[in-house]
């Protein structure tokens, strides 16, 4: 079993960001780790690069790592009231994703042009079938 220092984006910061962190593992190797820390409360679990970095270190490192992160008051807070109380300077650590794509105005009407069209061609399918019972039998 080694150590291992992992960081890892965690969340609870607002949609669209993070704050990466460095936590300390004691692992078999580093993909143990990684996989840790990932399902580990706040990380964001579902995202492929959750995991930013897995480095071995020394145990003097892992001490020191594992109180930083015991003082660390975004790990003491318990809910996002607690957070912001707590947690003062935090918007400069934070990292926003790109920004989402926003759908313009004629995207949505293309949209609705496409469904309004087939729409009309089920009806029609539907209204043939009931005018044209001994046809739509036949194969």
């Amino acid at each position: 079993m080694e150590h291992y220092a992992v960081t890892a984006q965690f969340g609870h910061v607002g949609r669209g960001k993070y704050i990466p962190k460095t936590i300390p593992v004691y692992a078999e190797n580093g993909r143990e780790a990684a996989e840790k820390v990932r399902w580990m409360p706040r990380v964001k679990h579902h995202r492929k690069d959750a995991i930013i970095e897995v480095r071995k270190i020394s145990e003097e490192e892992y001490l020191e790592l594992k109180e930083i992160n015991k003082n660390d008051p975004y790990f003491k807070a318990g809910s996002k009231q607690e957070q912001e109380k707590l947690c003062f300077n935090i918007e400069e650590a934070v990292i926003c994703y790109e920004e989402p794509r926003k759908v313009r105005k004629t995207d949505r009407d293309d949209t609705v042009k496409y469904k309004m069209k087939k729409n009309k061609i089920i009806y029609s399918e539907a209204l043939y079938s009931i005018r044209n019972y001994e046809a739509t039998l036949a194969y």
